[in-house]
């Protein structure tokens, strides 16, 4: 065990065993190192996510109340077992097909394809996603907040914005103890900024989704909730412009005219004071862009040209029409969690648990997002976890990414219902009927001869 799986435990632990609700916000901050390893077994690496997701898991079976419904849920539940099935067949039936191979590179899974079999990452991509699907119903049967979600964001950004500090500052980050994953390729920091994730795009994505959280906070009533959403914005948007990322200026553009549409749409049919407050900011906005437009176009476009003309950007193209071509060998099955990962997080779903499993997915998260959007609690959450999913459909595969799981519990937990599980009791035998006619009893009387 690491040393920051030593610190998780024994946190989680103490909570358990002093303060069983503050269980909960450990489980949540463990989802700010996605990167780091809390237990490594050879080449085998187990993030404090991981394994504090089984602690969940376990705790569930324990637990006196239970989901009972709620928007999304029986499309997520039909995901997740869809998932574990396609994934149990799916290398039998389509065994021996090219796929291209989780723990590779993608520029080597490219060159080099491999068949389809049984693999260490078909089992622990099935566990991941058990452990996700577990850590959302622990958040919804404890009535957690969903500004919960504000833990794992704002420990990545702090420690991501400390990491990018220290560089610039010259005083040596203690790596040893976030980057110790065997499992996981960390990319050079030389020109461009990863913090405590395994590459630029990852950071730029995880950024993304802190940045929509902080925005959204900054419209609450609360000062507080106000006041930490525009820390971490700040702190999430440096992040992001030091990470350089093509994922950043494509996935922040389409995220922003999104936001727009939405608020203006909303102020204009609530009829409500804020259609003047919004003219007011798409005007600064607008003069803003008019004084900066020369640095902030050559800042995007330079940042998009590179990408667009590196060696990366065609590897990842050639990934994902590689992956194109699997949903079409596989008449749209898939072959199954683990077996192949493209460079899209959509192009991930269709390849390995197909178009039954996109559907799913997709219904399940529009659900919660809709539904969670009309919880003010919950506002932030929805953003972030659409900025979240809009950087990952553009370059990032992973379905076992941590934030991920936490921003849709935070979701969930606005949305789904509980109940008290029954209690079992011994059932009360009905009463059999004798089948034997009971004997009357004549009483005796005087017979007159």
């Amino acid at each position: 065990m690491t040393a920051l799986g030593v610190v998780f435990l024994l946190g989680a632990l103490a909570c358990l065993a002093f303060r069983r609700d503050a269980f909960v916000v450990v489980v949540a901050a463990s989802a700010g190192v996605p990167a780091s390893a809390a237990i490594t077994v050879g080449s085998i690496s187990i993030s404090p996510f991981q394994m504090l997701g089984v602690i969940c898991a376990i705790a569930l079976l324990f637990t006196a109340r239970r989901v009972s419904g709620g928007a999304g849920h029986v499309p997520m539940v039909m995901f997740t077992a869809w998932c574990v099935l396609i994934t149990a067949a799916g290398p039998l039936i389509f065994a021996g097909l090219d796929v291209l191979p989780a723990r590779k590179g993608v520029d080597i899974a490219v060159r080099s394809p491999e068949a389809l079999t049984y693999t260490v990452s078909t089992i622990a991509q099935t566990v991941y996603l058990l452990i996700g699907f577990a850590v959302i119903v622990y958040f919804v049967v404890t009535k957690r907040s969903p500004l919960l979600a504000a833990i794992p964001l704002a420990v990545g950004t702090v420690l991501s914005s400390l990491r990018i500090v220290s560089g610039l500052v010259g005083v040596r980050w203690p790596a040893w103890i976030f980057d110790n994953a065997t499992n996981v390729i960390y990319a050079d920091e030389t020109s461009r900024a990863r913090g405590v994730l395994a590459e630029p795009s990852e950071l730029a994505g995880f950024s993304l989704a802190a940045l929509a959280f902080g925005v959204a906070c900054c419209v609450s009533s609360r000062v507080s909730v106000r006041l930490l959403g525009a820390g971490l914005s700040l702190l999430a948007l440096m992040n992001l412009l030091l990470s350089g990322s093509g994922t950043a200026v494509v996935a922040g553009a389409v995220l922003a005219a999104i936001a727009g549409v939405v608020s203006i749409l909303r102020a204009v049919r609530e009829d409500s004071p804020r259609v003047i407050w919004l003219s007011l900011v798409a005007l600064a906005l607008i003069l803003g862009a008019v004084l900066a437009g020369n640095r902030l176009a050559s800042w995007a476009t330079d940042i998009v040209t590179r990408k667009v003309g590196s060696a990366s950007m065609g590897f990842r193209s050639s990934a994902d029409s590689f992956s194109l071509e699997i949903v079409r060998q596989t008449f749209g099955l898939g072959v199954g969690l683990g077996g192949n990962r493209p460079s899209s997080f959509a192009l991930m779903l269709l390849s390995n648990v197909g178009v039954v499993g996109f559907v799913l997915l997709a219904v399940a998260i529009a659900a919660l997002v809709r539904h969670a959007y009309k919880a003010r609690s919950a506002v932030p959450a929805c953003w972030s976890l659409v900025g979240l999913l809009i950087a990952k459909i553009i370059g990032l595969p992973d379905l076992s990414t941590p934030i991920l799981w936490v921003l849709l519990a935070a979701c969930a937990a606005a949305v789904w219902t509980t109940q008290d599980r029954q209690p079992l009791t011994r059932r009360t035998l009905p009463s059999v009927p004798s089948t034997i006619p009971s004997r009357k009893r004549i009483p005796c009387t005087s017979r007159t001869i």
